[in-house]
C-alpha cells in the first residue's frame, strides 16, 4: 500500500504548502519544500532557494520513507487507505523512530490490531523542541479523522 492522492494533498495542508525557500521551523530546523528538513547531504541553507521540482524530489522521497516506516510499524494489519494515509502522515511528521520509541501506547493497540486504540493515539502536539504547537493540535485532529473515516 501506498498513500494516496488524498494522503499527499493531507500532508501538503498540513505542513502549509510546498516553500521554495529554506526557512527555519518552529524547532528551528533548516525545512524546505513540504516539510522536508534539511539535511548535510542537501547541501543548502537557510535562504538558500530550490525548484518546484527539487521539492517534489524530497516529498517524494520523504514519503517513500514514511510510507515503509508505516509498514515497518504495522506488519501485516490490515489497513483502510485512509488508516495508512492517517499513519503515514504521523510518521511522516514526527519520524519513525519517534513512533517506534515514544508511542507505547499506538505500538500497544497496533500489536493488539485495536482500530479503535489506534485512531486514538495520532496526537502529537509539541515540536521536536518541545514546544506545544497549535498547527500540531489542529493537525493532530484531522489525522484522527482521516484514521477513522470510512
Amino acid at each position: 500500500m501506498n498513500s494516496s492522492q488524498n494522503g499527499k494533498a493531507f500532508i501538503t495542508k498540513s505542513e502549509r504548502g510546498s516553500k521554495l525557500t529554506v526557512y527555519a521551523d518552529t524547532a528551528k530546523h533548516d525545512t524546505v519544500g513540504v516539510g522536508h528538513k534539511v539535511t548535510s547531504q542537501d547541501n543548502l541553507k537557510l535562504g538558500d532557494q530550490i525548484s518546484q521540482t527539487k521539492a517534489d524530489s524530497f516529498l517524494s522521497s520523504d514519503l517513500s520513507t514514511a510510507e515503509s516506516g508505516v509498514k515497518s510499524l504495522v506488519g501485516n494489519l490490515d489497513l483502510s487507505q485512509n488508516e495508512f494515509d492517517a499513519l503515514t502522515d504521523l510518521t511522516f511528521n514526527v519520524g519513525i523512530e519517534n513512533l517506534k520509541n515514544k508511542s507505547p501506547a499506538l505500538n500497544a493497540a497496533i500489536k493488539k490490531g485495536d482500530y479503535k486504540a489506534m485512531g486514538k493515539q495520532l496526537t502529537y502536539t509539541k515540536d521536536s523542541a518541545g514546544n506545544r504547537q497549535g498547527g500540531l493540535i489542529t493537525r493532530s485532529k484531522e489525522r484522527e479523522a482521516l484514521f477513522n473515516k470510512k
